[in-house]
């Protein structure tokens, strides 16, 4: 009976939580679309162009800075630059990464990649954020398809210099 009570309670807590998750990303999404597009675009043309570099660098990364985020708490001094980064900086990334993948793909589904390209990808950032979020609630399928694309869309902004995502240029 317990347990049945537990589920008809969070059944509705859940749903609500993927709700005001999507809201927030859609909110933090179109920021990011209206402040940001230039960064945007840079990112999403590093990841176009050299998709398997950017998602083994955003898989380095992923590994590494947590590692390295623990061998700085293991000293006194280190223990707070640790902390913040694996609750800080860590996370943030994730999330602007996320954000970052969802307009690309929004993007590639309206096919506006190949227009000439709008001012501010709005319309993008609503289409990705709607689909990955969807698929994101998804168990087990979910849970990999946020990560794929957290680690693409942040692998770009780990490398940004001056509003630009640093690729190897022009071949």
């Amino acid at each position: 009976a317990e347990l049945i009570a537990l589920g008809a309670f969070l059944g509705p807590a859940m749903l609500l939580f993927a709700i005001g998750m999507l809201l927030a990303s859609l909110l933090a999404g179109l920021l990011l679309a209206g402040l940001a597009s230039r960064q945007v675009r840079a990112a999403e043309r590093v990841i176009s162009e050299e998709p398997l570099p950017v998602f083994v660098i955003g898989l380095v990364a992923a590994i590494a800075i947590p590692v390295l985020a623990i061998v700085a708490m293991i000293t006194i001094v280190g223990a707070p630059l640790g902390l913040g980064i694996l609750f800080g900086i860590l996370p943030a990334l994730a999330f602007i990464g996320f954000l970052v993948a969802a307009i690309f793909l929004g993007e590639e589904l309206l096919g506006t990649r190949k227009e000439p390209m709008v001012e501010r990808p709005y319309r993008a950032a609503l289409v990705g954020i709607v689909i990955l979020q969807v698929v994101g609630i998804v168990p087990f399928v979910g849970g990999l398809v946020t990560a794929v694309a957290s680690i693409l869309g942040g692998a770009p902004c780990t490398r940004m210099r001056g509003g630009r995502a640093l690729g190897r240029g022009p071949r």
